[in-house]
């Protein structure tokens, strides 16, 4: 039998919808496809075509589109990830190398 001794959360996972600078951060797609096994199970990595089949069904929809736009159109590259809840600190590592980088390369546009 399996005891928990920290905290245990009703979701294994968040999904986000990130903009960020390709020329600064690398190709973030293929490095989360390549570590998709250590980052966890429930983690998963789709990019801006795939999300928008699949994964923004909701009343934001038209907003979230809209601010995807307004990224693409400063340059930005797209991508959705879904981390599982002990990973949900690679968005906030990616976003503290942004605000000390001058703080426009990179923008979380939607967090569940």
């Amino acid at each position: 039998m399996k005891i928990r001794a920290n905290y245990v959360s009703n979701s294994s996972s968040s999904s986000y919808i990130i903009a960020y600078d390709q020329k600064f951060f690398g190709n973030l797609l293929k490095f989360f496809k390549d570590h998709q096994n250590i980052l966890g199970y429930n983690t998963k990595v789709v990019d801006r075509e795939e999300m928008l089949l699949y994964w923004i069904d909701d009343h934001r929809h038209d907003e979230i589109r809209r601010l995807m736009r307004e990224a693409e159109e400063n340059g930005m590259t797209i991508l959705c990830l879904k981390l599982d809840y002990e990973q949900y600190s690679i968005c906030d590592l990616l976003k503290s190398i942004n605000d000390i980088n001058g703080g426009d390369k990179f923008k979380i546009i939607d967090r569940d």
